[in-house]
């Protein structure tokens, strides 16, 4: 062989070479970019997860739980005066409990009745509070009942329908957890 061919042979060789370090070289490099889009691709759709789940909690808590939780310690905070009228103090104090249950309990509960019709669909899969409010519905239908008739002087469990005591426990357990996993989202980095 001579010099020259062996030239041509070394050149071909390098050649050769190069041309396959070239083609690896590009090989690899779409094979790294399908693995950044494929990354970025998975971050889109885990950030437009939590970005759904943070929203899903948000209509929860906002048209759901919370106009419920704060509804019910309304209830709490004026039963007191409506005791009153049980115990027989038809004064002052018995006029103003009545008064405060026609103008507030029961517009409050028919608000939350009208609340779990219109948005049972936000609620939590729970079969223990899906009973608790069906209880606290047939509780107030009723209570409506009854002084609808003028029955003013008994309550609903007089007629078999006790106050759910379960429901205010439920609800203000799941909005503590849903605002829990709702503040988690809201963390920088973190998923709930």
């Amino acid at each position: 062989m001579t010099f020259q061919q062996q030239l041509i042979v070394t050149i071909v060789d390098k050649a050769a070479i190069g041309a396959l370090l070239l083609l690896a070289g590009f090989g690899l490099n779409r094979l790294l970019e399908n693995f950044k889009a494929d990354l970025v691709r998975q971050n889109d759709r885990e950030r437009l997860r939590n970005q759904k789940q943070l929203d899903y909690l948000e209509r929860q808590l906002s048209e759901f739980y919370y106009p419920i939780y704060v509804r019910l310690h309304i209830d709490g905070a004026t039963w007191r005066r409506i005791l009153d009228r049980e115990h027989g103090n038809e004064d002052l104090r018995g006029q103003v409990g009545t008064q405060i249950e026609k103008d507030v309990l029961l517009p409050n509960h028919e608000a939350i009745v009208a609340i779990i019709q219109s948005k049972i669909h936000l609620a939590e899969s729970d079969q223990q509070a899906f009973d608790a409010m069906l209880s606290y519905v047939r509780h107030v239908a009723v209570y409506r009942a009854m002084r609808a008739v003028g029955c003013n002087d008994r309550d609903p469990i007089h007629l078999g329908e006790p106050w759910p005591k379960e429901f205010l426990p439920v609800i203000e357990q799941t909005t503590y957890r849903l605002q829990q996993q709702y503040d988690a989202l809201l963390q920088p980095g973190m998923t709930a």
